[in-house]
């Protein structure tokens, strides 16, 4: 493993909810012994760090399962540290453009792969917080922001921005919840189609965030396109329902929604869920779920959700998770307190070692596994997993 750390710098330091790293002098960090359930191989892992502020970490995964890897660490820039992270979005065609979403700093860019970031609207200046950040994948110059805060309380300025310049200008559009709007999902094949949800539901705009209007009345925390006509959206319980539905799916482009029941651990009764995140390949759909007491499930249906394998208690995670699923038959992680990751689909789950923890958000870019969280970003590129043999 060689990892490289990129920091971005906020100046909304001001914040209580922005948590942050002090920088402390470099010296020698050591991870030992990572026994990540197999098909994931035993590793040794030793790291030389200079740690200032809070970065992006960058790591190859690379060898054969007896192989030992060797963590190696070069500091790269700003040194000032970062707010809490808690969405990305990566550009579909150009690996090196990432925004991020951060409640205490606002909308960052950046279009150098992490070497330098850009504020696009600074918290400080706006008064309003950001817990989303979407990117347009048939017109990738046009990226929507959510404002609010995961776990914020209901206010009246809660809502969508728009911005059709890659972030340059922005426009706030019409206001339709009191909610935290924490999830945007556009359409692949048709930009005018746009969903956000909120504890409040799941809102569709025909219009490019023109006009919206309410489909869906459930707490959502994650929306995803599987074509043009499926969407998938989690789901948290609520107590007028008498089986576990963690996500809704829609066969007409969102204009209707069924919830669908999961199966539960047999001869349990599974603790609430606290936030569900989604994650869709063609015709098939994962879900990550993290749960009051911190324990974290997975879910997947390779049917379009007519039946489901389950792994159960994979890991610990307090709200917000992100499911990442570059290829459902192989690489998985879901990227919460720790990352997990799974190498067989999700079947085995281990925990990947990082240098910080409290993470909330991943991306798939280039190859590179792209995290944001309260103490700001790592990136760990997997040219491959360690397989067993």
């Amino acid at each position: 493993l060689e990892f490289r750390r990129v920091l971005f710098r906020s100046p909304s330091r001001r914040h209580h909810e922005s948590r942050r790293l002090q920088p402390c002098s470099h010296g020698a960090a050591r991870f030992s012994s990572m026994t990540a359930r197999q098909p994931v191989a035993y590793l040794n892992l030793k790291a030389h760090s200079q740690r200032i502020g809070l970065g992006v970490l960058v790591a190859w995964l690379a060898g054969t399962a007896a192989a030992h890897a060797q963590v190696n660490w070069d500091f790269i820039g700003p040194q000032n540290p970062a707010d809490r992270v808690i969405a990305l979005s990566v550009h579909p065609r150009n690996d090196s453009i990432i925004y991020l979403a951060s409640p205490g700093g606002g909308i960052w860019k950046t279009e150098t792969g992490g070497l330098s970031w850009t504020a696009l609207m600074d918290s400080s200046a706006t008064s309003l917080q950001f817990c989303e950040v979407a990117v347009d994948s048939f017109t990738p110059q046009t990226v929507y922001a959510g404002t609010g805060d995961y776990f914020s309380r209901s206010r009246d300025s809660q809502g969508v921005a728009r911005s059709a310049d890659g972030g340059k200008t922005w426009s706030f559009l019409p206001r339709f919840t009191t909610r935290p709007v924490c999830t945007i999902a556009v359409d692949p094949t048709n930009s005018s189609r746009v969903l956000a949800g909120s504890a409040d539901g799941v809102f569709l705009s025909n219009d490019a965030g023109g006009r919206w209007k309410k489909v869906f009345s459930a707490a959502v925390t994650s929306i995803a396109f599987d074509g043009p006509s499926a969407i998938y959206a989690g789901t948290l319980t609520d107590a007028s329902d008498t089986a576990e539905s963690l996500v809704a799916r829609s066969i007409d482009g969102g204009q209707t929604w069924t919830k669908m029941v999961l199966p539960t651990m047999p001869n349990t009764t599974p603790a609430a869920a606290n936030w569900v995140s989604v994650a869709t390949a063609p015709g098939r759909v994962g879900l990550a779920v993290s749960r009051s007491g911190g324990a974290v499930d997975f879910y997947r249906s390779d049917d379009q959700g007519l039946s489901w394998k389950t792994s159960f208690n994979v890991g610990v995670s307090q709200p917000p998770l992100k499911l990442v699923a570059p290829v459902f038959d192989g690489a998985l992680f879901i990227v919460g307190t720790s990352v997990l990751s799974s190498a067989n689909g999700g079947v085995d789950w281990g925990v990947v070692p990082t240098t910080a923890a409290n993470f909330h958000t991943g991306i798939m870019s280039g190859g590179s596994l792209v995290m944001g969280g309260d103490q700001g970003l790592e990136t760990a590129v997997f040219q491959r997993f360690v397989q067993q043999p």
